[in-house]
């Protein structure tokens, strides 16, 4: 999920490179904030070591702040609409909080940049963005995700709004 939040949030905030991304502050203590909460639900679910966790957000996230590393934005973030899927990259960590009553308010907002993913070179991105023309962010993500838990929708409109006052 520190990849994802990465890469949404710094395509948001007009960032090309990965490394520019990750080093912006706002972005990097964002994605460090999803990866805790992606962490605790870990440690509750499967009993995973907490310090291991929190030490694998810290490196997964240096790595992607290595300046010497030209990785563009858009590779990473390509093909938004598989990793909006219900077990990837930020609805599974999503499910898994709600399902251990664990807060995942930071994952919302890395859920609501990729819904606001744009990229012309990127099918999936431009059927994403007809998606969210037609239908709105909530209808789409409803309409493009099964199995969604009712409280994803309902929290959405809120992480919109905090995206948009970032």
């Amino acid at each position: 999920c520190v990849n994802a939040m990465v890469c949404y949030l710094g395509h948001l905030a007009g960032h090309k490179w990965l490394a520019d991304a990750a080093n912006d502050s706002t972005i990097s203590s964002l994605a460090l904030a999803a990866g805790r909460e992606s962490s605790a639900a870990l440690v509750t679910a499967f009993d995973f070591d907490a310090e291991e966790q929190q030490e694998w957000c810290k490196r997964a996230l240096a790595k992607y702040q290595d300046t010497t590393i030209r990785d563009p934005l858009e590779r990473n973030a390509r093909d938004p609409l598989r990793k909006l899927g219900r077990h990837e990259r930020l609805l599974g960590p999503i499910h898994l909080c709600l399902q251990h009553d664990l807060p995942y308010d930071n994952l919302m907002l890395g859920l609501a940049a990729a819904l606001r993913y744009r990229e012309a070179s990127d099918e999936a991105a431009e059927r994403l963005e007809k998606l969210v023309s037609t239908h709105g962010e909530v209808g789409a993500l409803s309409q493009m995700t099964e199995g969604l838990d009712e409280r994803v929708i309902s929290t959405l409109p809120s992480a919109l709004k905090h995206l948009d006052d970032l």
